[in-house]
């Protein structure tokens, strides 16, 4: 059973689910999340806890800015990676499943090449790193799973045009696999 959350996008996110659902082979449900907003709680519905999670929700990346640093860019991208994060560390923590609840945080080889421009994203991914080794050490119910990905095709990347993007299903399939074998 698979739970698809958006913030916006949700006849995409339907969309998913009726695949999903389509191919007989699980149930898929979606609901509105909104980061910082959105009660974990509601994650769970009536069922059991979730055997992983998948944080790939984002604030919108690309954003001009006439200053070489901009302090309420990083806070917002802070916000998501570590805050939001965190809360769902310490959610799944307490929720005492049977097993550790599996996360997987998509870091970005960003935080390494850093791009022009892209300093607050770079670095706000940086910290969510630390932080969850931090978390990973302290927390006993949940299993962490950080990789640095490769720029991937999403809305967010359709407009750039990168050389070459690494297929997403190539990228992220093993990823999934790894995550779901994590003990």
């Amino acid at each position: 059973d698979v739970l698809v959350t958006y913030a916006v996008g949700a006849a995409d996110a339907a969309r998913v689910a009726a695949e999903i659902n389509a191919a007989g082979r699980g149930h898929c449900r979606t609901q509105p999340y909104l980061l910082g907003t959105t009660d974990p709680d509601t994650l769970r519905g009536d069922g059991p806890a979730p055997d992983a999670l998948f944080c790939f929700a984002t604030p919108r990346i690309a954003r001009r800015t006439s200053r070489s640093f901009d302090a309420e860019l990083f806070a917002d991208f802070s916000a998501a990676y570590s805050g939001e994060l965190a809360r769902l560390c310490v959610w799944a923590d307490a929720l005492r499943a049977p097993r550790p609840v599996r996360v997987f945080n998509p870091s970005s080889v960003y935080v390494a090449e850093r791009p022009r421009g892209m300093t607050e994203y770079a670095m706000a991914k940086a910290a969510a790193e630390v932080l969850l080794d931090d978390l990973a050490r302290t927390l006993r119910g949940v299993r962490i799973v950080s990789e640095r990905l490769p720029m991937l095709e999403t809305d967010q990347t359709a407009a750039v045009r990168p050389p070459k993007t690494a297929s997403n299903i190539d990228v992220l399939l093993p990823v999934v696999r790894r995550v779901m074998v994590a003990a």
